[in-house]
């Protein structure tokens, strides 16, 4: 009767266990990259502040953005 209740008792916990461990290993996310593409429309594309060509420019966000980031010089 002992074995019979540890049997059922095993059976129960081994599968909870593995589906367990399966579910903490699948919810371990990438860090995904983040891209931000400015489109805008009658702007040359040197008229920011970081481009230093206008120096009255003051675009503080757009600066901000090109510091931490990548800023694409020469477009094809």
């Amino acid at each position: 009767m002992k074995i019979n209740r540890l049997i059922v008792l095993l059976l129960i916990l081994i599968p909870n266990l593995v589906l367990n461990a399966q579910k903490r290993h699948k919810t371990k996310k990438l860090k995904q990259p983040n891209f931000l593409f400015v489109l805008v429309d009658d702007q040359p594309f040197d008229a920011v502040g970081c481009s230093g060509r206008y120096p009255f420019l003051q675009t503080p966000n757009i600066d901000r953005l090109a510091k931490e980031g990548l800023m694409q010089k020469i477009s094809l």
